[in-house]
């Protein structure tokens, strides 16, 4: 996963507001409508997402992981014998928001929120389609592979596996454990131009395009967040403030501190050892 969510307003970065009617929207099997997922994240993070009331994605091509979009990284060898490294599929433009189908995860409150201070959001599915600032989104879990053929082929073998979305949704086997769903959006370079030259007929199309680190739509995380799942890790004067500032942020759900590490066994299990007489 591993997308930065960005906190305060980014200064440091190039963001834009994405424009477009209602969004085309697809889901890839075996995903459905009420799948619930889930997102890590520090308390910090959930409270600018809350506040500034923006759902980001942010540029794939930026991610920490050196492996995201191979294709990138595989050189082209054309007629001449020059090698290049170039976009062959649209890769540029792809934007993404990680999630995970894991309700529940040590590794991940462990990976995601490192001093303790973690939140887990729920949502479901067809919550992503209210999105409606964005003009297309495709969202689908993370196929992992140990062989980079094996991914690239399934790029082309499942017809489902829409291009140009599909090339974001490869992973290597070693990241295997978040179990990782992906929103993906493509800012289309033709609609964007399109629309650039109506707003001004003399664009000098000679300058390159940018390529904004992030891109964003406005949304209502009220609406959006169907559920807050506190760290087990945190001190109880964490959770009461979590708890006050949900309440405070106009949330009708109560958060709840996650049980993993709960030494109730009995409480949480209800079994029991029986003691019989012989």
């Amino acid at each position: 996963m591993l997308d930065e969510i960005p906190e305060g307003k980014a200064q440091r970065h190039l963001i834009y507001l994405v424009k477009g009617g209602l969004m085309n929207f697809h889901i890839r099997s075996p995903l459905v409508e009420t799948t619930q997922l889930y997102r890590y994240m520090t308390f910090n993070q959930f409270v600018s997402l809350v506040e500034q009331r923006k759902f980001y994605l942010t540029r794939i091509q930026n991610w920490e992981d050196t492996w995201e979009l191979p294709s990138f990284s595989i050189p082209t060898k054309i007629e001449t014998g020059e090698i290049t490294y170039d976009s062959k599929m649209g890769e540029k433009y792809l934007y993404g928001s990680c999630w995970t189908r894991l309700g529940e995860s040590d590794a991940m409150w462990r990976i995601y929120a490192p001093q303790r201070d973690g939140i887990m959001i729920k949502t479901t599915v067809k919550k992503f389609e209210t999105l409606e600032q964005l003009s297309n989104g495709y969202i689908s879990t993370v196929y992992y592979y140990n062989d980079l053929l094996d991914g690239l082929g399934k790029t082309l073998s499942d017809r489902d596996f829409r291009r140009p979305y599909s090339l974001g949704l490869i992973k290597r086997e070693a990241f295997s454990h978040e179990n990782e769903v992906r929103f993906l959006y493509y800012d289309n370079p033709i609609a964007k131009l399109a629309e650039k030259l109506e707003n001004d007929p003399t664009l000098d199309l000679s300058q390159p395009d940018e390529y904004p680190d992030y891109v964003y739509s406005s949304f209502n995380p009220i609406d959006f967040i169907e559920g807050i799942t506190i760290d087990p890790r945190a001190e109880e004067w964490l959770v009461n403030t979590i708890m006050m500032y949900s309440k405070r942020a106009g949330f009708k759900i109560n958060p709840q501190k996650s049980k993993l590490y709960s030494k109730d066994v009995y409480g949480e299990t209800g079994y029991h050892f029986v003691r019989r007489t012989l």
